[in-house]
């Protein structure tokens, strides 16, 4: 966005807005109109600036979540997965050596 001489309006950032120039302008455009005539349109540059700080956070909250579900999944992928490898891996040394390798008791044991 741009004033009336070219020079363009800063209105902030996405997550914080600052629409003081664009209100300052609107004051100015105003004056010019009153004083000068018709050759100076009336100006809303504060709501303009309020529309496109709006818009600027509809896109920093995109990108912020994108990033954090990046971020999660690069943080803990590698973890689950070696959770699951450390399963796998206990579950075929039991099957390997056995589930009982200790001495077998033939009071207890269900060969009676």
């Amino acid at each position: 966005m741009a004033d009336r001489r070219g020079e363009p309006i800063a209105c902030g950032t996405g997550w914080h807005g600052d629409p003081a120039v664009a209100r300052h302008e609107d004051v100015l455009n105003r004056q010019q109109h009153l004083l000068v005539g018709e050759q100076f349109v009336l100006t809303d540059y504060a709501a303009e600036c309020d529309r496109l700080v709006a818009d600027r956070r509809w896109l920093a909250v995109g990108v912020a979540g994108c990033g954090s579900a990046l971020a999660l999944t690069v943080l803990l992928v590698p973890i689950l997965v070696a959770v699951r490898v450390d399963r796998r891996h206990a579950r075929q040394s039991v099957s390997a050596t056995g589930p009982n390798t200790g001495p077998v008791d033939p009071f207890t044991s269900a060969a009676w």
